[in-house]
């Protein structure tokens, strides 16, 4: 396996905030595992979908990559850890790794409840 494309979460607020911990064990401890398989398998590089409620509800437009972060959901924290995972993995075991913090995409098929 040359490339580990890690788009999976439990990717709601609210939810997150009704049931924390769902979303800890599916986005934290699921990127962990993806992150050790990937170690454990020489995987070339993991892309990790990250999000931009890192950034919290700062109202400052357009957001950059350099704004600090400050989750204010525990969905927001769960993708913040994962970054942080993906960046110790890096440092630690020579993993590559690259975050892309996904916005909505609009468009016809988008789901309205978004």
């Amino acid at each position: 396996m040359d490339f580990v494309f890690h788009q999976a979460a439990i990717p709601s607020v609210p939810r997150s905030i009704k049931d924390p911990r769902s979303s800890h064990e599916a986005n934290i401890t699921g990127t962990l595992s993806v992150l050790l398989a990937a170690r454990d398998n020489n995987v070339r590089k993991v892309v990790y979908a990250s999000s931009p409620s890192v950034y919290g509800d700062t109202p400052t437009l357009p957001k950059k990559e350099d704004m600090p972060p400050d989750p204010q959901s525990p969905y927001a924290i769960t993708k913040l850890a994962g970054e942080y995972y993906c960046q110790a993995f890096r440092e630690i075991y020579g993993l590559p790794t690259v975050c892309l913090r996904y916005f909505n995409v609009y468009g016809p098929r988008q789901d309205p409840n978004s």
